[in-house]
């Protein structure tokens, strides 16, 4: 569907359809009219006008004399009321915020009704709900100072203010709810174009913002699609008056300080150009105009109609160097001379022939052989291969590697660096676009248009890099990629007052997000293939090379890119809306539904190579000590390919539908109390592809080649859908109350039950695509034999092709089996309560106490299902890494043989389904798939989160403003996420956590009983804004002019702080578990592995001196941080007796300031310059990253 089709569709749409319908982008101002007496007044008339459009929204008091404006635009307002007989009534300056229930009751004094009493004053801070939120002014957060690393996004305000709300604009946990489940809405509508509740890519402009509201707990049932929250913008609208603004930022190296590793490799090599000061600029511009719509002698559409737009547009580049943690390899290891690896005082086993075998050894896989059954070569003198069997092809690479990427320090490991920042080279460009006309007095509509552009280089995959590339594209070998994202919302919205009691409005969005991409290799202009002698296809990224896993804990880190740029995924939401508000007698009564359509695209005509190197194919394939002898570069070095694939072109097109209806009943029993009432019953359609292009790998379907179960089912047209049966009986209460104590204290409640979404939660058009495509559009593969290198790259010069059409054949097995949970269509759910005390102090100023839960049962993972034998089983096994071949040697093992033909480790064996972990498959896939078995949507996980709160909040008065906030929480759960594609088994903490995942899947409620990587027991953070009491109107020098005016006027400190305790670390063993870890080629995935604790041990002593830290030695015990004898590698073949993460074992905690200042000149009366300077983390200090807890 093309841009200019959507637009028709939805102006059609809004002419079509009869204009019923949240205004969760409104307000609602409610109270209770009385006489002097305290007696209720009914057929009062209440008007209120937007102090800036004119638009005026009227209602009457009914005869208990309770009265509620309805669905108010955000903004400034002037209230009359008015009954014959008595003094009229106006407050003006009263502030209505976006989905916010304000209270103000009037009492009428008996007089003439052209008497006017006016009161100034802003609209009070205590709630009349149960909702616990924070709302953030467009005029306080502009004023703060922001780190504008990729564009201005109001959303950095919710992590850096709201208590409970923590993360970034990626990855966010809002009141103890999965990441990737919140709900984004703006003016009133979903955000959401693909992943859920994710708005980093597609963001409106922040000087189209009016207010950010973020909502945490007691949410009514208009509100859905969220285990923890809800992101709510209003965008600004245009007024009566002409207005606008144009600004502009600058960031240079200049003004920053050196990193702190930058200062410390200086100070190793002070000659080294690498660390300095590297490029780190952004520069931000941008506008904004809003004003009422004027066609000169055409149309005036003041107090009518109006527009507003703004543009901002931001250019960065940060080629900063991050940590040292990628592995390039020595020198010698370019000439073939890998001695530095083999360690003769280590002997690690005997091979068939008898013949010691020690660590690191590098063996001829030209003399590779079988000796009794078992897999025997003859190693290398000296580990140095002869330079006349290095491959012409990988001398050609090895080179590149001395020119571009030297080992940045002389160790074995982690001797190269990243960027500091995933996005060394950045552009966005937001154009946000809102009209408002005034059809009838009765009758609004609105529209609005966001568009965003941002390209940019990414350089998120891992893999190595130059900094002195001239490009900026981390040199030919690097993995980045040139990321261009594309976003489209247009939205329409009418708002129609039937009666005074009795108000609809109805809402329309198509969201839309592009995703292209392709190596920068492809734009540095260069055709690698034939360059190297490994092709002639004209495909210019460098291959994607692969080495191998780690042997002895040294690695090579991968290389080149995958991105060739002939594919993209988008993703489209249409959602229609429709709400009605009507007032009954003390009843606030709302109902109304939403129908979501949503569509994935991934069109794919990609064929780029990859060649993977292994440790085995230089070592001894089998062997208990595979993972102690061999090297994936030594491989690589001899151009002995251990497998290779060619990606096959794919296109496939994801489709769901969503709806919702709910009902809700705001009591307001009496002018004291309250109660809040709501329903809201949800579905989520099955997950279909338009052309039945994609498979499932069912568990109760018989391979008939191996007669064991588990077996491909493919769709038979566009609506096979696998996610089993339906739960209908999704419905989600909500109970709240507001009890005002006295005039100043209001004790609140509130209790919901709210349902997660089931989106499309994946990267492509249906999850692990194309993995989830088995045999369809073909494979093109060399798989491995686990044994001898499957091509010589330079024989074949390249990948030689193995191209075999798709035929559905549903005993095909390959690398990544794909099985869809049978209850995947059973949406997780959290509920979630609160408890508060509310306090106004001043008539701005609020302090509040606040008790929060959240409980999350059958929440979706993608880690907690796995293709995992039972503990129990496992543990008894004489040797799970014992190879077995036939009937005789799984005897000789303790295990039933799986299937004639089955070749692998013991520990593989007793998997569920053996067909998907080891080898032996005699269909039309991989010899040996070698795969993890993923399930998508399996509801089995579970959270707990408890919050006491104390906020301090203070509306702009007297020069001040403040939210401040101090959280004293804790996290516990399996699952962190709720993304749909977990590729490994740590997947289940978040980014910022090394972890494991989950040891024992049939063991879920003790892994439930963890805290999450994200949880910190203290976080006090907030912003605060103090305009100096200086210059004209102000305290001092009030009648100051001229120069004194403008030289001590105007002057506003802002600050931004956030001290937090550290986030809980995990210890990660160095053991080798074949069918359970995946470490050292032990196989598959199917789960973790803990590490063992010490009883009794003290975790939470720590012996870190920052004065004593040494980079260049991470042996020194100067940088030792906790005991690590406190913990050690399971023995016998046992897993481990400790934990996913540790309460008690922490990283280091957060202390940081940001603070502004800002200097005011006024030009002329409605006009005034700004200047500011920002200091993002003004004080210098560093923290350091959490220590590696890795065990050797």
């Amino acid at each position: 569907m093309t841009f200019k089709c959507v637009v028709m569709f939805l102006l059609t749409l809004s002419l079509t359809v009869s204009p019923l319908l949240g205004q969760m982008d409104r307000g609602t101002i409610n109270g209770t009219v009385k006489d002097t007496s305290g007696g209720v007044l009914a057929g009062v008339e209440i008007k209120a006008t937007n102090q800036n459009t004119g638009l005026q929204t009227t209602t009457l008091s009914n005869d208990v004399g309770d009265y509620r404006l309805l669905t108010m635009p955000v903004g400034t307002y002037r209230i009359v009321f008015a009954l014959p007989g008595f003094r009229t009534f106006e407050r003006t300056d009263f502030d209505v915020s976006v989905g916010q229930v304000h209270r103000l009751d009037v009492r009428l004094e008996v007089g003439e009704v052209t008497d006017t009493v006016v009161v100034s004053a802003n609209s009070e801070l205590l709630s009349e709900n149960a909702l616990v939120s924070t709302t953030l002014q467009n005029e306080v957060i502009t004023d703060l100072p922001l780190s504008f690393n990729g564009g201005r996004i109001a959303e950095g305000f919710a992590f850096a203010v709201t208590p409970g709300v923590e993360g970034d604009s990626w990855e966010s946990f809002m009141g103890g709810g999965q990441a990737f489940s919140k709900e984004v809405l703006i003016d009133g509508i979903s955000a959401s174009a693909q992943i859920q509740g994710n708005f980093l890519e597609t963001p409106a402009s922040m000087e189209a913002i009016q207010e950010f509201k973020v909502q945490t707990s007691g949410m009514s049932a208009e509100y859905g699609r969220t285990s923890g929250g809800v992101f709510s913008y209003a965008l600004k609208s245009g007024t009566n008056d002409l207005h606008g603004s144009l600004l502009y930022y600058g960031r240079n190296e200049g003004l920053n300080a050196n990193t702190w590793m930058n200062n410390w490799n200086l100070s190793q090599d002070p000659s080294n150009p690498r660390y300095k000061r590297a490029r780190d600029r952004e520069f931000l511009w941008g506008g904004s105009a809003g004003g009422p719509i004027y066609i000169p002698g055409l149309y005036k559409g003041r107090d009518r109609s109006f527009f507003f737009f703004a543009i901002e547009h931001d250019s960065r580049e940060s080629y900063q160097l991050g940590t040292l943690d990628r592995t390039v390899p020595l020198p010698a290891f370019l000439d073939g001379d890998f001695s530095a690896l083999l360690d003769k005082s280590k002997t690690v086993g005997t091979d068939a022939l008898g013949r010691p075998v020690y660590s690191g050894q590098i063996y001829n896989p030209a003399t590779l052989r079988q000796e009794g059954g078992k897999w025997v070569s003859d190693p290398f003198p000296g580990n140095i291969i002869p330079k006349s069997q290095i491959s012409p092809a990988s001398a050609k690479i090895a080179d590149l590697f001395r020119k571009h990427y030297p080992p940045s320090v002389n160790r074995l490991t982690n001797n190269n660096a990243g960027t500091a920042t995933n996005s060394p080279w950045f552009r966005l460009t937001q154009y946000t676009m809102k009209g408002d006309h005034q059809i009838t007095d009765s009758n609004r509509f609105s529209a609005s248009v966001v568009i965003t552009e941002k390209p940019r280089v990414l350089a998120d995959d891992g893999g190595i890099w130059d900094p002195e590339d001239p490009n900026g594209f981390g040199g030919p070998m690097a993995r980045a990629r040139n990321q261009n994202v594309k976003g489209r919302r247009i939205t329409i919205s009418d708002n129609w007052t039937l009666k005074p009691n009795l108000i609809n409005t109805f809402s329309a969005a198509l969201n839309r997000y592009i995703n292209t991409g392709s190596s920068t290799a492809v734009a540095a202009g260069y055709n690698w293939l034939p360059e190297l002698g490994l092709g002639s296809a004209n495909l210019p990224n460098f291959p994607n090379i692969q080495f191998g896993d780690a042997v002895n804990g040294i690695e090579t880190t991968e290389i080149g890119g995958k991105q060739g740029g002939g594919g993209y995924y988008a993703g489209n939401t249409f959602i229609v809306s429709d709400s009605m508000d009507w007032i009954v007698g003390r009843h606030g009564l709302k109902f109304g539904g939403e129908f979501w359509h949503m569509q994935m695209n991934s069109p794919n005509w990609e064929d780029m190579p990859e060649f993977d190197f292994a440790n085995y194919t230089t070592g001894h394939p089998g062997a208990n000590y595979t993972g102690k002898v061999g090297f994936g570069f030594a491989s690589f070095m001899l151009g002995a390919v251990d497998s290779g694939t060619r990606s096959v072109p794919s296109s496939l097109y994801g489709r769901r539908n969503y709806w919702d209806i709910y009902i809700n009943d705001d009591f307001k029993v009496s002018p004291k109390l309250t109660l809040n009432f709501g329903l809201r019953w949800e579905q989520t359609l099955p997950l279909t592809e338009k052309y039945g292009n994609w498979a499932h790998f069912n568990l109760d379907r018989k391979n008939t080649i191996h007669n064991v179960m588990g077996a491909w089912e493919f769709a038979t047209g566009p609506n096979t859908t696998f996610e089993g049966e339906k739960d209908w009986k999704e419905f989600s209460p909500r109970l709240g109350f507001a009890y005002r104590l006295k005039e100043t204290t209001v004790i609140r409640a509130g209790y919901g039950l709210f349902f997660s979404p089931i989106g499309i939660q994946s990267w492509g058009a249906v999850p692990y695509a194309p993995w989830s495509t088995p045999d369809i559009f073909g494979t093109d593969t060399m798989a491995s034999s686990k044994n001898l290198p499957r091509f010589s790259w330079d024989v074949s010069s390249g990948y030689p092709g193995n191209f075999k059409p798709g035929q559905r054949d549903s005993n095909f097995l390959d690398w990544g089996i794909v099985s869809y949970d049978q209850e995947a269509l059973k949406a997780g759910y959290t509920h979630q309560w609160n408890v508060s005390v509310q306090h106004s102090i001043t008539p701005d100023t609020r302090f509040e106490v606040i008790y929060m839960g959240n409980d999350g049962n059958r929440l979706h993972s993608g880690f907690l299902r796995r293709n995992q034998p039972r503990r129990e089983e496992y543990e008894a096994l004489k040797d799970p890494g014992a190879w077995i071949w036939d009937a005789d040697s799984a005897t000789a093992a303790g295990v039933k043989y799986p299937y004639p033909g089955f070749s692998g480790y013991a520990g593989m064996a007793i998997t569920p389904f053996p067909h998907v972990t080891g080898c032996g498959n005699w269909g039309r896939g991989a010899y040996c798939p070698w795969s993890e078995l993923y399930f998508v949507g399996s509801p089995l996980g579970s959270s707990s989160y408890r919050s006491l709160q104390l906020v301090f909040t203070r509306r702009m008065s007297t020069g001040l403003a403040a939210d401040i906030s101090y959280n004293y929480s804790k996290a516990k759960g399996n699952t962190e996420t709720a993304f749909d594609e977990s590729w490994d088994e740590t997947g289940a903490c978040s980014y910022w956590s090394a972890c494991t995942g989950v040891q024992d899947i049939y063991n879920l409620e003790e892994a439930a009983d963890t805290v999450v990587s994200y949880d910190q027991t203290h976080v006090l953070k907030g912003a605060t804004s103090f305009q100096l009491p200086f210059g004209r109107g102000k305290k001092w020098l009030s009648g100051s002019h001229g120069a004194v005016d403008a030289i001590f006027g105007g002057w506003n400190l802002t600050g931004i702080f956030r001290y937090a305790s550290g986030r809980p670390m995990g210890v990660i063993p160095a053991v080798w578990r074949p069918g359970w870890s995946s470490l050292w080629d032990g196989g598959p995935a199917n789960g973790a592995v803990y590490a063992d604790v010490v009883p009794g041990a003290d975790l939470s002593a720590r012996y870190f001196n920052s004065s004593g830290f040494n980079p260049a030695d991470t042996d020194d015990p100067n940088n030792t941080y906790f005991d690590k004898d406190n913990f050690s590698n399971p023995t016998g073949w046992k897993l481990g007796n400790g934990k996913r993460l540790y309460d008690d074992l922490r990283g280091f905690s957060t202390l940081n300031e940001d603070i502004g200042i800002m200097k005011y000149w006024g030009i002329r009366e409605n006009v005034r310059l700004q200047f500011r300077l920002e200091m993002l983390n003004a004080f210098n200090r560093h923290r350091f990253d959490d220590p590696a807890t890795d065990l050797g």
